[in-house]
């Protein structure tokens, strides 16, 4: 009883640490994304800005 107890606790545990990759690699991907889209908008503000001056 004690091996299977600790079979799945290392099972648990490596699929936790699967998932948190999982989404540690996702919030990287979507910070990227969030600068892409901010660099994006001030470059087109920008152009409204410079159009005005």
């Amino acid at each position: 009883m004690a091996t299977y107890s600790s079979y799945l606790t290392s099972f648990m545990l490596d699929i936790w640490s699967l998932a948190r990759q999982q989404y540690l690699e996702e919030c990287q991907k979507r910070t990227v994304r969030q600068q892409d889209a901010i660099n994006s908008y001030i470059n087109f503000t920008g152009i409204f800005f410079l159009d005005l001056n």
